[in-house]
């Protein structure tokens, strides 16, 4: 079965190929009739399993180096810790006369083993089955459609006229052709492979018959039907290769050009454009699709094209027959191709081994055979500082570890420490699902075969040591992290004969997935509490009939971009959109035609009540990502930085600068336009020299941003009017660095006025968790004068730095380990130390850092009692999002371990936002809660008595709540379990 499969995409894969070279060759084969027989050729190939193997050079097989392969003992395998934490490590054994190190194992009942499933999704019966599903289905919906359609015809059809019979005698002397006239049918068609009969509908022109029955008997003659049948079946058994529907169209679309090129060779001018003629006619009829029939106007759309063939037809001479004959001897050796396979070394019987590159292999490596057939190989001189784990199933197949961080740590009861890195594989589809995940502790670094590799790393912490100088053990951590990604990441590349890869390879010149025209639309809620701007493209085809879809987002008010990428779909985001475009051809998803269609579909599965007037398209060719592809990496390693002004496009008063590296440039919160360049260059400017890698310059003149790279110049602008011009900050950065400016606050009390100093609303960060995201609130101006008042109770001290946690402080406020305000600026307050953090944004700064030597502990538990009463305010949102806005309107409700569908939810959500409701605490809650939540389970709201609430979303985030009014919202709820369905 396996064999099967392989050779049915080997098959597929050459008539893909095949098709392909078909349609480059097509302009120079002048003979219509030539072309439509040789799509015969693709359908041999996709059919017939033979051909000859093309011979690729020998390449002797050469052993690579190799020292003794340390095997893993079996140990127990550990939970997965953030990002990506693979199983627990197995201590590998010493080379040959070693011991490996064990340990005892414990003892238990046996486990039923789990069901494989991947066995069964690997399994070649699986994949045989469905196959031969598809290809069932697909031949037979067209053997039924024509069997329907014959009946159709037959039970409607009528005697055709005397002229026609008689005409019809003229033309097919033999009789093999039948003829009747149909109701059914709006256009003259062919039906029937053993007995053939022309269809006509009713009220044809007498003098229209003449072209029409030659026609259809030039069909008949040529077997055409027969032809047609064949090719459904063939494409039916590749009902899995997209391309099939293109061969089909081709096809029929060949047969018509060739069958009127048959038809007119003889006619002279006047009959030919008697048959144009009689061609426009008919195409106000509809032939039935998918069936395989020949008939007069197959299809509308290549109209012109048969017209001007048959109006004007192609003068064949000796040349263009020559060309033709060589194209069809080249196109038939193509087609007898049947793969390639290396050539055999002289006294070897081995696979040819590939030659990796030798100066990125390891001089002394030991080497790892890994469960999917690769090699890894780690230095020699490092292995005996180190855990290898090579699990024979996952995705991850090589961890490896700190040896003296793991031991310490697990005899200390901590898991995963000393975790260094992973090596795991990805299919297409995973990796491009990727693409639209955060990628923390993941970066791809090669691909081979259909495969992506990622190198899985720790974004926390894994050094671990109970020894009291770890001076030593710091030490060797560190040169493990330095050298393994370093060297053992391009020898795994090389050994396995894998490219070298990175995620943004897999982007255009411009940061795009598409190649396309890209729009920005910008949507805001109603009170601006979010603000993005989308970027369209259209994925599948060009045009006014092409589908859009949203790339990618960027936040508005955070800054930071996203890739979009549909979910869970099964497959390629090329096949996907592809797929959405046949069906918009066939007149589905036609919101999806214009950008704005296209940006409410995505908006509505996000926001509630979007509308059109919430849309608004930005001018400009945008520059996507800009930042991260061509402006920090000059930025932020310039060689030289000068202020100057431009006469006359020359530049004058340039003034070397010499940038502070700890200064921060915040240009990664701005989206990007292309701008036409200025002609000449006139102005101030600061300009970032970084040689080779290229110079970006920030120009007074309209805000532009020039990038110039390898002797060309690109110019951008902000997408927004912003507050501030690139090159006013640019400008004031210098103005500091040359010591003419420096702003400082005096202490936290004007720092968080600095934040308010646009009178805007501020952010209200507060992290229960610091392995997660923060929860976000939002304060106004209003709030400042208190926010003042709590800072100016306090005593300050300007130092340097602050001490690290220790981790001996009590739990937090409110559960919040750290509240941030950011604004113009960021001001962050620690419940670990005492200490005030302020990180200016807007203006050209220095990091501040203040000690709280009185009354830190009031003004933290004030701050972070701000954040739990904006959260706890918000209730009445939280639980419309995760359960009152499903649709239909219904929840899960459980009590007692008995859950319940409540199919009316309009009654509590009423009440719950009939409610002031303020921070709580698990110490109020008495007996049993009633939990509601959604389908998915994701976000639960457990109801007490006495109007408590729990709000539990993960481990991280859950929060207790107090609620007051006149409803019993636990009775209530009480009252609809026991009248909802189980």
């Amino acid at each position: 079965m396996a064999d099967f499969l392989r050779t049915l995409l080997v098959l597929t894969v050459l008539g893909s190929a095949l098709t392909g070279l078909l349609l480059v060759v097509r302009p120079l084969i002048k003979s219509k009739t030539v072309f439509y027989y040789l799509w015969l050729l693709v359908l041999l190939r996709l059919c017939l399993p033979v051909g000859f193997m093309i011979p690729l050079p020998a390449q002797a097989p050469e052993e690579p180096a190799r020292t003794e392969v340390q095997q893993p003992v079996t140990q127990p395998a550990q939970p997965e810790v953030h990002p990506a934490q693979p199983a627990q490590p197995q201590t590998p054994s010493g080379q040959q006369g070693g011991t490996a190190e064990t340990r005892p194992q414990p003892e238990g009942p046996a486990t039923e083993p789990a069901f494989d499933w991947r066995g069964l999704l690997t399994s070649p019966g699986l994949w045989l089955t469905l196959w031969g599903l598809g290809a069932a289905f697909c031949l037979g919906r067209q053997v039924r459609g024509y069997r329907r359609f014959a009946r159709l015809v037959r039970g409607t059809g009528e005697p055709p006229s005397t002229e026609a019979i008689a005409l019809l005698a003229r033309l097919d002397r033999e009789g093999r052709v039948g003829l009747t006239v149909s109701s059914c049918v709006s256009t003259p068609m062919l039906l029937g492979v053993v007995r053939p009969t022309i269809i006509l509908p009713q009220g044809v022109e007498p003098d229209r018959l003449g072209d029409i029955l030659a026609h259809e008997l030039t069909h008949a003659r040529r077997h055409d039907l027969l032809y047609k049948w064949f090719a459904a079946a063939v494409t039916s058994l590749h009902w899995f290769n997209p391309l099939m529907l293109v061969v089909r169209r081709q096809l029929n679309r060949a047969c018509e050009l060739s069958c009127d090129e048959a038809v007119t060779r003889e006619l002279d001018a006047t009959g030919r454009r008697h048959y144009g003629e009689t061609l426009l006619a008919m195409a106000a009829g509809q032939s039935p699709r998918g069936l395989p029939a020949v008939t007069l106007c197959e299809e509308k759309e290549h109209l012109k094209e048969r017209l001007t063939a048959v109006m004007k037809p192609v003068k064949k001479g000796p040349a263009a027959a020559a060309l033709t004959l060589v194209l069809v001897l080249v196109l038939t050796g193509c087609a007898a191709i049947f793969g390639a396979q290396p050539t055999p070394s002289a006294g070897t019987e081995s696979d040819p081994v590939v030659t990796p590159d030798p100066d990125a292999l390891l001089t002394d490596p030991v080497l790892y055979d890994l469960s999917n057939g690769l090699i890894a190989a780690l230095p020699a001189d490092l292995t005996e500082d180190l855990l290898v784990e090579t699990p024979e199933q996952g995705e991850i197949f090589l961890s490896v570890y700190d040896k003296r961080s793991y031991e310490a740590g697990d005899g200390g009861g901590i898991e995963g420490m000393g975790w260094l890195f992973s090596i795991v594989r990805y299919d297409q589809v995973a990796f491009e699902q990727s693409l639209g995940l955060d990628n923390s502790g993941r970066s791809f670094f090669a691909r081979g075969d259909g495969w992506y590799y990622a190198y899985l790393f720790p974004t926390d912490v894994r050094f671990y040591s109970e020894e009291a100088d770890q001076t030593e053990a710091l030490k060797i951590w560190e040169e493990l992290n330095r050298r393994l990604p370093e060297e053992a990441l391009p020898d795994f590349t090389a050994r396995n004969g894998l490219e070298a890869f990175t995620s943004s390879d897999y982007f255009t010149a411009d940061g795009t997935l598409w190649d396309s025209q890209h729009y920005y639309i910008n949507y805001h809620t109603p009170d601006w509490s979010e603000s993005v701007t989308m970027l369209l493209s259209q994925p599948a085809k060009q045009g006014a009939e092409g589908i859009w879809c949203v790339e990618g987002y960027f936040n508005n008010q955070l800054g930071g971009s996203a890739t979009v990428i549909p979910r869970d779909t099964g497959m390629t985001i090329a096949d996907y959109y592809a797929q959405l475009q046949e069906e918009a051809d066939h007149g589905q998803h036609t919101d999806l035609l214009t950008p704005e269609g296209a940006a409410m579909d995505w908006l509505s599965g996000r926001y509630d009540g979007v509308t059109a007037g919430q849309l608004t398209r930005l001018e400009g060719e945008p520059a996507w990502d800009l930042w991260y592809r061509k402006l920090s990496g000059i930025i932020y390693e310039p060689l030289t930085v000068d202020t100057r002004v431009y006469a006359d496009g020359q530049p004058t008063q340039v003034e070397a600068v010499e940038p502070d590296p700890e200064d921060s440039i915040t240009l990664w919160n701005r989206l990007w336009v292309t701008a036409a360049s200025p002609d000449p260059l006139s102005g101030p400017a600061v300009v970032y020299d970084a040689g080779e890698t290229g110079k970006v310059i920030f120009l007074e003149q309209d805000g532009l941003v020039g990038v110039e790279h390898e002797g060309e110049t690109s110019w951008y602008r902000g997408a927004y009017d912003y507050e501030k011009s690139p090159y006013q900050m640019m400008a004031e950065f210098c103005q500091v660095w040359k010591g003419e400016e420096e702003t400082k606050a005096a202490d936290p009390v004007q720092a968080v006025e600095q934040i308010f100093q646009y009178d805007s609303d501020v952010e209200l960060y507060g992290f229960k968790d610091m392995g997660s995201s923060p929860w976000i609130e939002f304060i106004g101006p209003a709030e400042l004068p208190q926010l003042q008042e709590w800072l100016a109770t306090c005593t300050w001290e300007e130092v340097a730095e602050h001490p690290l946690d220790d981790g001996s402080r009590p739990d937090p406020p409110a559960g919040c380990w750290e509240v941030w305000l950011i604004g113009e600026g960021q001001l962050q307050l620690s419940w670990a130390f005492p200490y005030v953090v302020y990180y200016p944004q807007g203006r050209v700064y220095k990091t501040q850092i203040w000690h709280c030597t009185q009354g830190y502990e009031e003004l933290y538990a004030q701050l972070a009692g701000l954040w739990a009463e904006g959260q706890a305010a918000d209730l009445p949102s939280y639980f419309h999002d995760r359960v009152g806005k499903l649709d239909p309107a219904q929840a899960i409700v459980s009590q007692f371990g008995d859950a319940r569908v409540l199919a009316e939810l309009a009654q509590v959500e009423r009440a719950v936002e009939s409610m002031d409701w303020t921070p709580g605490g698990s110490g109020q809650a008495q007996g049993e809660g009633i939990m509601v939540y959604g389908a998915d389970a994701h976000g639960r709201f457990t109801f007490y008595p006495g109007n408590i609430v729990y709000y539990y979303i993960d481990d991280a985030w859950n929060f207790w709540y107090q609620g007051s009014g006149e409803t019993d919202l636990y009775n209530m709820l009480v009252e609809l379990w026991e009248n909802a369905s189980v």
